[in-house]
């Protein structure tokens, strides 16, 4: 197993593969969070209430 994990790693780190791999997860990651604080933000600016308030 830590042969393998080893083998592993010296591939992602040659061909790039797990750099692209970080690269989309990384930009899928920060556009939700993105999206969802505007969201929130967009809703604050415009007043919407809960059923608590």
């Amino acid at each position: 197993m830590a042969v393998g994990s080893r083998i592993l790693s010296l591939i992602f780190a040659t061909t790039g593969v797990g750099y692209l791999g970080a690269v989309f997860l990384d930009a899928t990651v920060s556009s939700a969070i993105a999206y969802a604080i505007g969201a929130c933000a967009k809703a604050y600016f415009k007043g919407v209430k809960t059923k608590k308030n």
